[in-house]
């Protein structure tokens, strides 16, 4: 299962996401657009697929959002 600080991308693609907080099988995440905006949204725990150590996550534009953030 998913904790804060997790590190997490959509099976289907996307950005590498954080894991803020999880809610039985419903995981809240962030991440950096392509444009450099912070986004930010709840998905199903089977949508998501653990991608890296826990504390940070690069978005596609290269911005870092860290744990805490």
């Amino acid at each position: 299962m998913f904790k804060p600080g997790d590190v997490a991308r959509l099976k289907s693609g996307g950005p590498v996401m954080r894991v803020d907080r999880a809610r039985g099988d419903k995981i809240f995440v962030q991440w950096m657009t392509s444009g450099g905006k912070a986004g930010r949204g709840w998905f199903s725990a089977a949508a998501l697929t653990a991608t890296g150590e826990a504390g940070e996550a690069k978005g596609t534009s290269g911005g870092v959002l860290h744990h805490g953030a």
